[in-house]
């Protein structure tokens, strides 16, 4: 949904990304006598929750929980979007989407064979992550989780981890994903993207005006006077 419009429902998604449910007392009709009485409703997590905005200024306590992702505004970008609205029109952009159809209906039945898993990461201890701010002790669990979901995403191209907790008939065996240096490599590609721009304290645009006016400055120092 548009961010503008979850603006009223800011405090709620907040908690139920962070406490994983949701509990909301609400006063209602009893439909048996007609009083007015308290009822609670309880939604259960996990969720997954996206939100658009054109807004610069972004609530910061729903933002340090999100990944936050831009769109590419430059020119060459723009070209490429109306080429394919153009291309949409045509017959073979037709065939296309339909094809694309086949393609996203393929995915999400992949997706559903992807089964939860607790992922062991061996070499989590040898990791490191900025902490100048506060903050990043959120983003720090971003980072880790966005490596376990690397993982889990290959866990029918290897072997779990068993192990048994207990004995007799308390025993039972609890399975893990391991982590691999691979997944860790493909989530250092991907960090940058995807946490760098929720560490920047500048907004993407103005970032990308700051750098502008750098190259502008540094190119008018090598001209000279």
């Amino acid at each position: 949904m548009e961010e503008e419009g979850a603006e009223k429902a800011s405090y709620a998604l907040k908690l139920l990304q962070s406490e994983g449910e949701l509990t909301i007392a609400s006063t209602g009709k009893d439909p048996h006598s007609g009083r007015m009485e308290t009822q609670e409703y309880h939604v259960e997590g996990p969720v997954a929750i996206i939100l658009t905005t054109t807004s610069i200024d972004i609530d910061e306590e729903l933002m340090n929980r999100c990944l936050v992702l831009t769109v590419d505004e430059s020119k060459a970008q723009t070209e490429k979007i109306h080429q394919l609205q153009r291309l949409a029109r045509t017959p073979e952009g037709i065939l296309a989407s339909e094809k694309r159809k086949q393609i996203t209906t393929l995915m999400q039945n992949a997706q559903r064979l992807i089964q939860p898993m607790k992922i062991a990461n061996p070499y989590a201890q040898h990791l490191t992550f900025t902490s100048g701010r506060t903050r990043t002790r959120r983003d720090h669990e971003k980072y880790l989780t966005l490596i376990d979901t690397i993982a889990l995403l290959h866990q029918h191209q290897r072997q779990a981890i068993t192990h048994k907790i207990g004995t007799g008939t308390t025993a039972r065996e609890i399975q893990m994903l391991p982590v691999t240096l691979e997944d860790i490599a493909a989530a250092n590609l991907l960090a940058p993207e995807v946490l760098g721009r929720s560490l920047d304290e500048l907004p993407p645009q103005t970032r990308r005006l700051l750098e502008y006016i750098q190259k502008l400055v540094q190119s008018k120092r090598k001209e000279g006077p």
